[in-house]
């Protein structure tokens, strides 16, 4: 779904909502706390559905929401939190310059890092 969201971003060249998602990257970086990395990486993914500006994915992004991250989480300790950010500042960044296939493989491979 996500990588859907991503060759939409691209194809509507949506810069502001990508400047944004940088910018919620580059603020998660300061968290402190678990729970901090935990809202920094929903609102990261929430975001990233949202940025579409597609009512379908944005309806959509709720469902995930609820069911993903309102269920039992995923639990990781700081510094994969932190790595989690890297990777999601790479992802913003292929989509930047426009590359939607690396960003998508870079998400595939966030995606299968996170442990369950």
């Amino acid at each position: 779904f996500e990588s859907s969201a991503i060759d939409e971003i691209i194809r509507q060249n949506r810069m502001d909502e990508l400047t944004e998602l940088k910018h919620r990257v580059d603020d998660s970086k300061n968290c402190q706390s678990l729970e901090e990395f935990r809202e920094a990486d929903i609102a990261f993914h929430k975001h990233l559905l949202e940025a579409t500006n597609n009512k379908l994915f944005i309806q959509m992004t709720n469902m995930i929401t609820t069911y993903f991250f309102e269920t039992e989480y995923i639990e990781m300790t700081i510094d994969e939190y932190q790595k989690a950010a890297s990777e999601h500042l790479q992802i913003v960044e292929a989509m930047i310059k426009g590359n939607a296939e690396q960003a998508k493989a870079l998400l595939t491979r966030h995606i299968q890092n996170t442990k369950v």
